[in-house]
């Protein structure tokens, strides 16, 4: 018995010991998060810069603020945070504006009784009159299935106005529909085939129905659509496209340009904005150019207005409250097939083509082209398609634009968790992939992955002279 009463306090010391260095361990490993370097181009000492950025788990409580230097990953730096509480998303308005049709829906759903009955023409998501007539020629209790030509029952498609999350089909009136599909009038092409199935129950009422957008039989035409929301209203362009070709077929009564929707007089600005489409104008004629995109500037006092015009990008700066064009300037060859990245930030502007980019630098109210050059494919492929998760910095000679995958999951392609590439006049002069994780065992790299969001890059700090 003695024996035991001798052990006892032994175990216990040692149990102690044991928790106390494991957890001495465990939590001086917990904010450390090593970065392994992989260079695909060039020298890291090209880049002399030191990146920041932040991964955070999906609950928004534990948080790594990181920060590191090409050519000396291995001497980064975490700071590392516990909340006890998630701490929420700070809500910004989004700048997302399309218009809607129903010209390349396809669904299946169930019917209840009555629902064709009560919806008129200007119904935004279905094509009411194509339907009522496939269903007219289907005998109760039977199934029927047709390919009909969507110009025979609609000159112009009736459209819907979708402004980040503000309409949505069940809130929209047949008299907006009306009012807008007035102003933007978007014919439907003579060749535009759906196929419709139609199912009624033995009374004659429809209950089931399904619209097929056949690939073999399928138009894509649509509107390709770019616009910034502020208090003021929405400033949008827009542009009609079959194929992904602009076709010409849309018709404003102003002509095309830049136009402007104010927001309802006396509705409160909050999760869902009202925006009164019975007073949308032309803000901005572009004539015959072709509009491409359309971007606020950091200070929101003027559009940047991006503009296809005798096989050259231009870019326009108005002035946000009167319209007036304040600079022209022709920015690069542009042969509009591969779309446009536009990134605005500081006083920065970079915009990028498959096979070419230019850096453009606001000073005074004036902006002016300082860099030009061939992007990285690598890094631009898959890490560059959401401009929100980029950083750029430029030193008056270099170029460094740093880019995280848009998420982290189990499921993600991406190579690598952040890529960094440094321009200078003389072209591409280094580029990196870099890889993170947590230290404390082998498999916490994958729980990173899979229940944290992206590292975000917080900035981009020069610290070192420029590299002549």
């Amino acid at each position: 018995m003695k024996r035991y009463l001798v052990l006892l306090p032994l175990l216990l010391a040692l149990s102690v010991g044991t928790l106390l260095a494991g957890h001495k361990w465990l939590d001086s490993a917990k904010d450390k998060i090593e970065i392994t370097e992989h260079v695909l181009e060039g020298d890291p000492a090209a880049a002399d810069v030191t990146i920041t950025y932040r991964t955070e788990d999906q609950k928004r409580q534990l948080f790594w603020d990181t920060s590191f230097s090409p050519g000396r990953a291995g001497e980064s730096e975490t700071d590392f945070t516990l909340s006890l509480t998630s701490r929420s998303y700070t809500q910004t308005r989004q700048n997302y504006v399309a218009i809607y049709t129903f010209g390349n829906l396809g669904y299946t759903t169930s019917v209840r009784s009555g629902w064709l009955e009560e919806n008129d023409a200007s119904y935004p998501d279905t094509p009411i009159l194509a339907i009522r007539a496939v269903a007219k020629r289907t005998p109760n209790g039977e199934e029927r299935t047709e390919t009909v030509r969507l110009a025979d029952y609609y000159e112009y498609y009736p459209l819907v106005l979708d402004v980040g999350n503000g309409y949505l089909f069940d809130i929209v009136s047949s008299l907006q529909v009306q009012q807008f599909s007035d102003y933007f009038r978007l014919k439907v092409p003579e060749e535009k085939l759906i196929e419709i199935t139609v199912r009624k129950d033995g009374g004659g009422n429809v209950d089931y129905l399904n619209i097929n957008i056949n690939p073999e039989l399928e138009v894509w035409d649509n509107l390709d659509t770019r616009g910034v929301v502020t208090d003021s209203g929405v400033y949008l362009i827009t542009t009609s496209v079959t194929d992904g070709v602009p076709d010409g077929r849309l018709q404003c009564p102003d002509g095309p340009g830049v136009h402007f929707i104010p927001p309802v007089k006396g509705e409160p600005f909050g999760p869902y904005e009202w925006w009164d489409v019975s007073k949308v104008r032309l803000f901005y004629p572009t004539g015959d150019a072709l509009t491409i995109e359309l971007a606020l500037s950091q200070d929101q006092t003027k559009l940047l207005l991006y503009t296809k015009e005798a096989g050259k990008l231009v870019l326009t700066i108005l002035d946000i409250e009167t319209g007036n064009a304040l600079q022209r300037i022709e920015l690069m060859e542009f042969d509009g097939s591969g779309g446009l990245t536009c990134l605005e930030q500081d006083d920065l502007v970079y915009i990028q083509q498959e096979n070419a980019f230019c850096l453009i630098q606001e000073a005074g109210g004036r902006y002016e082209t300082v860099l030009t050059g061939t992007p990285s494919e690598d890094l631009t492929r898959y890490y560059f398609y959401y401009p929100d998760y980029a950083r750029l910095a430029w030193d008056g000679q270099r170029m460094v634009l740093a880019a995280t995958a848009e998420y982290c999951s189990f499921y993600n392609n991406n190579e690598y968790q952040i890529m960094l590439g440094v321009w200078d006049a003389a072209g591409l002069r280094f580029l990196g992939g870099y890889d993170y994780s947590i230290s404390r065992d082998p498999y916490s790299r994958f729980r990173l992955m899979r229940y944290s969001s992206a590292p975000e890059p917080l900035g981009i700090a020069f610290s070192g002279p420029s590299q002549k």
